[in-house]
């Protein structure tokens, strides 16, 4: 092999250790889509700069899929609602609703 290949073989293996550590890292934090039960709600703060503004959104998961209040695309699965929301989430901002109170 060529040490150009190997080069190349070693950064590719070096992303993927990266990704390996950030899906065990979301697994770990976040769990996964069978921890939560149909009709479950989850709320997070999100800013879209590092100085920008919060906004608050939320996701409810039925049918197995998960809907949220942002305004493109609001049906996702689960890894898409993990890489597109709840990872860049404000830390500490994550909350899973666990109570109803009827109005």
């Amino acid at each position: 092999m060529a040490k150009g290949k190997i080069a190349y073989l070693e950064a590719r293996l070096e992303r993927l250790y990266e990704e390996l550590a950030k899906e065990q890292a979301s697994l770990e934090k976040f769990g996964e889509d069978d921890d939560y039960p149909e009709l479950t709600v989850l709320i997070w703060n999100q800013k879209f700069s590092p100085r920008g503004v919060a906004y608050t959104f939320a996701a409810l998961k039925v049918a197995g899929n998960w809907y949220t209040t942002s305004q493109f695309n609001t049906r996702r699965d689960w890894d898409e609602l993990v890489s597109a929301h709840l990872s860049k989430a404000v830390d500490g901002s994550v909350y899973y609703a666990t109570a109803w109170e009827q109005v």
